[in-house]
């Protein structure tokens, strides 16, 4: 997917690095695309990627969704809890 980006912001973590991508498509749509890049290897050497990509109005309701999510401490939590 060719796209021009617009805003971009990338968080390190333990297990590699998180991207959170505003684009543009070729026919104009913005769109945003979640990617993760692990510290972990395919089968050809090349570190791993995830990518989710969000268009339209479900980019409101993905916003919405981590708004509504608890507070950090509470998140940490919950997943230390796991």
């Amino acid at each position: 997917m060719t796209s021009t980006p617009l805003y971009t912001r990338s968080i390190r973590t333990g297990r590699g690095v998180l991207f959170v991508d505003l684009k543009e498509a070729r026919n104009g749509r913005k769109y945003l695309q979640l990617s993760a890049v692990l510290n972990e290897t395919d089968e050809q050497g090349k570190r791993r990627r995830i990518s989710i990509h969000v268009f339209g109005n479900a980019v409101e309701e993905f916003r919405r969704a981590i708004a509504e999510m608890p507070d950090a401490s509470d998140v940490t939590e919950i997943l230390l809890k796991e």
